[in-house]
C-alpha cells in the first residue's frame, strides 16, 4: 500500500476521485443509518397508535359487557349476571385513564375524550339505577326505566364518540405509514444515486491510477554521462535495453554528422602528424 502513495500523490485527480468516492460511501452509510432510525421511529409511532386503538376497543367492550350484564339481570333477577357487569364497570376507569394518557399529545381530541367520559359515567349511572330498581322494587319499574330509551341514546352517543376517536387514530396510522413509505423511497433513491456516483468516481480513480502506473512504467532511466540505460537494476547499453525490453534486432550505421566529425578528426590528426605533434588526448569516459 505504501508503494502506491507516491503514485496517488503524484496524480491529484486520483486522490480527488478517491476522496469523493469515500465521501459518497460515507454519505450512503449515513443515509442508511438515518433511514433505519426513521423506520424505527415510524414503527414506534405505529405501535403507539395501535395500542391506543386497542384501549379504545377494550373500553368499548367494557361498556358493552356492562350493558349485557345489566340486561341479563333485569330479565332473570339472577345475581350471577352481575359478575360480568361488575367486572366491566371496574375496567372502565383504568381504561379511561390509559386513554387519557395516550391522547395527551393530541389536544384536539381532548374534547371528544371529555365528552366520552361524561357519556360513560351517565351510562353507568343509568345501568346502576335500573339494577337498583330491579333489586329493590320490581322488574316492571326497571323495565319502565329502560323503555325511556335514555340508555339507548347514551349508547349511540358513546359509539359515535368511539367512532370519531377510532377514525382519528386510523387516519394517524395511515398518514404515518404513507410518510414512512415516502421517506423510505426517497432514501432508497438517494442511496442508489450515491452508490452510483461512488462507483463512477472509484472507476475514474482506477482509470487515472492505471494510466499513471502505465506512464511510470514507460519511463526509463538514462545515464546523463554514458547514455547507458538502467534496466532491472543493471546498467546496460541502449542496444541491450532495446533488445531485452522490446525484442528488437538492429544493425549499425553512421550518420552524416558522425561522418563529418570523423572526417574533421582525421584531418586534424593528419595535420598534427605533419607538424610532428602528438595526437590529442581524448577525455576519458566511464564505461
Amino acid at each position: 500500500m505504501s508503494s502506491l502513495r507516491p503514485l496517488i500523490r503524484s496524480q491529484p485527480g486520483v486522490g480527488g476521485a478517491l476522496a469523493l468516492a469515500f465521501a459518497l460511501t460515507v454519505g450512503t452509510a449515513w443515509l442508511g443509518v438515518v433511514s433505519t432510525q426513521g423506520v424505527l421511529s415510524a414503527s414506534l409511532r405505529t405501535g403507539q397508535t395501535q395500542d391506543t386503538l386497542l384501549v379504545l376497543h377494550q373500553l368499548t367492550t367494557a361498556v358493552t359487557d356492562a350493558e349485557t350484564g345489566q340486561r341479563g339481570y333485569l330479565l332473570t333477577g339472577d345475581d350471577s349476571y352481575l359478575k360480568p357487569y361488575d367486572a366491566a364497570v371496574s375496567r372502565t376507569a383504568p381504561l379511561m385513564a390509559a386513554l387519557q394518557l395516550r391522547l395527551a399529545s393530541h389536544p384536539a381530541r381532548q374534547e371528544h375524550l371529555a365528552t366520552l367520559r361524561a357519556l360513560i359515567e351517565a351510562k353507568e349511572a343509568e345501568l346502576a339505577r335500573s339494577i337498583k330498581l330491579r333489586r329493590e322494587k320490581s322488574i316492571a319499574a326497571a323495565l319502565n326505566l329502560v323503555e325511556t330509551d335514555r340508555g339507548q341514546v347514551l349508547m349511540e352517543k358513546i359509539r359515535a364518540e368511539f367512532g370519531q376517536l377510532e377514525t382519528a387514530e386510523l387516519n394517524d396510522l395511515r398518514l404515518e405509514a404513507e410518510r414512512a413509505a415516502h421517506q423510505t423511497e426517497v432514501f432508497h433513491y438517494l442511496s442508489l444515486c450515491l452508490i452510483a456516483l461512488a462507483i463512477l468516481f472509484t472507476g475514474l480513480a482506477s482509470l487515472l491510477l492505471a494510466r499513471r502506473i502505465r506512464d511510470l512504467s514507460t519511463i526509463i532511466t538514462v545515464c546523463a554521462w554514458t547514455k547507458r540505460v538502467k534496466w532491472r537494476g543493471t546498467w546496460v547499453s541502449f542496444e541491450e535495453f532495446l533488445e531485452q525490453r522490446f525484442k528488437l534486432r538492429f544493425t549499425h550505421g553512421i550518420s552524416e554528422e558522425a561522418a563529418r566529425q570523423f572526417k574533421m578528426e582525421a584531418v586534424e590528426l593528419h595535420e598534427r602528424d605533419q607538424r610532428g605533434l602528438p595526437p590529442p588526448v581524448a577525455p576519458t569516459r566511464p564505461l
